[in-house]
């Protein structure tokens, strides 16, 4: 089956693991619903669910591309990288997210130390590492919210940004390096993407500037998440601009992480036509 011009595609999605809230069934149904043709699941830091999504899409006629997003550094400052594709014989990716599964450790448990340090009554750090096989900062916005500080893990993690502890506690430093993952993507035939370039939270992610994005170019990036709910006609502009330049693909995604959230969204496959027609020479049979 060869993509038309009529499919629709979301191409960051996230499921049940890693902060996720969407159940694999739930969000296979809601992207047949809303007449997805192509999907990516897009965990944070891992591909445990992916090969059951693609099973579970697989009767509804929608492709679904392997896909993760990373939690890196660069210049100092902290991004997502979402990388695409799936290599059986993969041998290098594996070390490379123990590595960051230890930075985003190590940061969970500085961001724990500053809040108690502020004042806040959260639970021992070896409570919230049970929360789950892989630490985050997500775990410690959780025990907010669990303790009532916040409502929900979201709002748990706007009192963490709000006081700036990404930069505050230097958080970047700690972690895996872009260029580092970039490298280990283009060994095992990832192509390397910078999600979300347009979006700004405060306190802990920044618009990418121009200069960042030449910088990320010059060590290998290969495309840039242009389409994403929260971008403007300007920043799209921007960003067709800077691809055309140096040739690089064009993703769109809703980057939905569970039906309370924001649901997958139908953006045209003629937006990411370069993208999808990569993988159909390369990947689909």
């Amino acid at each position: 089956m060869k993509t038309r011009e009529s499919h629709s595609v979301d191409l960051h999605l996230h499921t049940n693991v890693e902060g996720g809230k969407w159940e694999l069934e739930e969000l296979v149904e809601c992207a047949a619903q809303k007449g997805l043709g192509v999907i990516a699941v897009t965990d944070h830091n891992t591909m445990e669910n992916v090969e059951t999504v693609q099973a579970l899409a697989r009767p509804h006629g929608i492709r679904v591309i392997p896909g993760i997003e990373l939690d890196l550094a660069f210049q100092g400052k902290y991004w997502h990288l979402l990388l695409y594709g799936n290599n059986p014989q993969n041998e290098h990716l594996p070390p490379l997210l123990e590595r960051i599964h230890l930075s985003n450790e190590l940061s969970a448990h500085l961001v724990h130390e500053e809040m108690l340090r502020r004042g806040y009554d959260l639970p021992p750090f070896e409570a919230i590492r049970a929360m789950r096989p892989t630490t985050h900062v997500a775990d410690v916005a959780q025990a907010l919210a669990d303790k009532r500080y916040a409502s929900d893990a979201l709002a748990g993690f706007a009192i963490i940004d709000g006081m700036r502890l990404t930069y505050e506690l230097n958080l970047p430093s700690h972690m895996v390096s872009m260029a580092e993952a970039i490298e280990v993507a283009h060994q095992d035939g990832l192509l390397a993407i910078l999600a979300h370039p347009g979006r700004a939270i405060e306190g802990a992610m920044e618009i990418a500037s121009e200069e960042e994005l030449k910088g990320m170019i010059e060590i290998g990036l290969d495309g840039l998440e242009t389409y994403y709910p929260s971008h403007t006609q300007e920043q799209i502009a921007s960003f067709l601009k800077v691809a055309r330049e140096h040739g690089l693909f064009l993703t769109c995604g809703s980057d939905s992480h569970g039906p309370s959230h924001r649901l997958p969204h139908p953006w045209p496959a003629r937006l990411c036509r370069r993208f999808l027609e990569y993988w159909e020479l390369n990947i689909w049979p």
